[in-house]
């Protein structure tokens, strides 16, 4: 029996039948052979979602949905096997085309801030020559649909090398707490 067949609690979170007939298509299907399929995909994306969505802990998911260590499992799974990235672009390319624009961008802003933080040193702080501040940088970058192709936290935007190199942003599909923090 498929866990999706019981009846449960309806979220927010949880993906629409017009989301899950674009969604479907990108998420991976059960591998042949093996054991059966005994929760649906849908409720595994409706799983991580809801995480993502309520910015509660893995363990604190509730329990109508999935287990959270299944739900985490093919989060990591799907992340390092670059499905999110994946099913952004293709989301960002269905936005852009319904648009009236070109699937891909042909170019995007980039900015970029110095923040004044506290007098406590941290490994988070950087170097900002031209304002001569000692503190984090934010940075964002997106197309001039609104729709926004990456975006960065304070800290995490490498600061120059000596050869004048600056260093890419990461995907916006930033990991998720590990499943032993309870904290959030």
């Amino acid at each position: 029996m498929c866990i999706c067949c019981r009846e449960r609690r309806v979220y927010a979170s949880d993906v629409t039948e017009k989301e899950w007939a674009i969604l479907e298509p990108l998420i991976p299907a059960a591998k042949l052979g093996g054991r059966p399929q005994e929760i649906e995909r849908r409720e595994i994306v409706n799983g991580i979602l809801y995480v993502l969505r309520s910015g509660c802990p893995w363990r604190l998911l509730p329990h109508d949905l999935p287990n959270w260590s299944t739900v985490y499992l093919y989060f990591r799974e799907w992340k390092q096997a670059g499905i999110w990235e994946q099913v952004n672009a293709a989301l960002r390319r269905e936005v852009r085309v319904s648009l009236g624009r070109d699937p891909e961008p042909s170019a995007a802003i980039l900015d970029s801030q110095s923040i004044k933080t506290s007098s406590v040193r941290g490994d988070k702080r950087g170097y900002d020559g031209g304002k001569k501040n000692l503190g984090p940088k934010t940075a964002s970058l997106g197309g001039h649909s609104g729709v926004a192709d990456v975006g960065e936290s304070a800290g995490s935007f490498p600061r120059r090398s000596g050869r004048g190199q600056r260093g890419a942003p990461a995907s916006c599909w930033q990991a998720a707490s590990p499943p032993g923090d309870l904290g959030g």
